[in-house]
């Protein structure tokens, strides 16, 4: 299976429903009411497009950059691998405060990913197998002390000025 297109009228994406589908490369689905439970696309290494269908009215989820989040950015749920769509780092947008488990399992070559200092939890896993990357985090957040916590090479950002960084591995 290497495309889905899902009519969400009503339904109810479960818990690894697409887990491991290796093959699947995009993932369109219309908004409506639609449920995405956790860990829906675990393990979907292939996956670089997930899409909504911006026609419709959908007050649950958004996609930036190819990452699912909640439709108030407040919970990233997954992010399929971005270096296949030539990108290697991602910014989180400002006032996120949650990153799932395992949501960038399936980014094993991104390199920079700036965290703000509105996360306050990263979920168990968040960052499986991502072994070149390098967290941009603010001194004293939670992410810095995630990356502390698990090993995670990561960079400081000063408030006053967002490009200088400080490097700690």
């Amino acid at each position: 299976m290497r495309m889905v297109f899902l009519r969400c009228s009503f339904a109810d994406i479960k818990e690894n429903a697409f887990r491991d589908c290796s093959d699947l490369h995009t993932l369109e689905f219309d908004g409506g009411n639609c449920n995405i439970n956790r860990f829906a696309f675990r393990g979907c290494s292939a996956l670089r497009n997930l899409e909504i269908d911006v026609a419709r009215y959908c007050y649950k989820y958004v996609v930036f950059d190819g990452v699912l989040y909640d439709a108030i950015n407040r919970w990233l749920l997954h992010a399929p691998d971005i270096t296949l769509l030539g990108i290697d780092h991602l910014n989180l947008p400002e006032g996120l405060l949650c990153i799932d488990s395992y949501a960038f399992e399936d980014c094993p070559n991104i390199s920079y990913l700036q965290i703000p200092d509105s996360v306050i939890t990263i979920g168990e896993d968040a960052f499986k197998g991502c072994s070149n990357l390098t967290l941009l985090v603010y001194p004293e957040s939670y992410a810095a002390k995630y990356a502390v916590a698990n090993g995670i090479s990561f960079s400081y950002i000063l408030k006053d000025d967002p490009s200088d960084t400080y490097l700690f591995e």
